[in-house]
């Protein structure tokens, strides 16, 4: 059995077209990733952004990501990262990322008021790369928390430390959002993949 063929039986039962042929390209992949998100957003935001435990968990979320993108700009990150990812398509921010978000991570993007993007901005890079760094509130584990050679060494081990604290606090919050966010799915009888 090819990958494709699970994903468009996961897909039919969300009424999502997956296009004939061998299976997804990447930019199939996503879209149908975003569609999925959009229609969780539709059944289910509502509810999520009214109920105290889910919103309390995406107070909590929102708060880590605004610290550590305060840290990360404060470091010098975001720009030394944008800047590296217009001049080196493939660099960390390259195409394939994108295949990493899953429809709850987008779902998540939606509950914080992230809108997802219609188009590439940046040729050759995640659909989620703007021209001023990332255009998403809730990322991949990978694009929070990769720092290259390059950043270890002109940011130093000081502000390494900031960061990678910062960063940690992020993601954990982003599990445990994801994580109820995922068993309120589970309850309610929908596989959110």
């Amino acid at each position: 059995m090819r990958i494709g063929d699970t994903i468009a039986r996961r897909l039919e039962r969300l009424e999502v077209a997956m296009p004939e042929g061998c299976g997804y390209s990447q930019p199939e992949a996503i879209r149908a990733a975003m569609d999925k998100a959009r229609k969780l957003d539709i059944a289910f935001g509502a509810e999520m952004r009214k109920g105290n435990s889910i919103l309390s968990l995406i107070e909590d979320y929102r708060f880590a990501i605004a610290r550590s993108r305060e840290v990360m700009e404060r470091s010098g990150m975001i720009e030394i990262c944008t800047a590296c990812a217009a001049k080196t398509p493939g660099g960390c921010c390259f195409k394939e990322v994108e295949d990493w978000y899953d429809p709850v991570l987008l779902l998540i993007n939606s509950l914080l008021g992230c809108s997802l993007p219609d188009r590439r901005e940046v040729s050759d890079n995640c659909i989620f790369l703007g021209e001023s760094g990332c255009k998403i509130g809730g990322r991949y584990h990978f694009c929070v928390n990769y720092l290259c050679g390059r950043l270890k060494n002109e940011i130093g081990h000081d502000m390494m430390e900031e960061v990678m604290s910062a960063s940690g606090m992020e993601l954990m919050k982003g599990a445990e959002l994801e994580y109820s966010i995922r068993r309120r799915l589970y309850l309610n009888g929908v596989d959110p993949d």
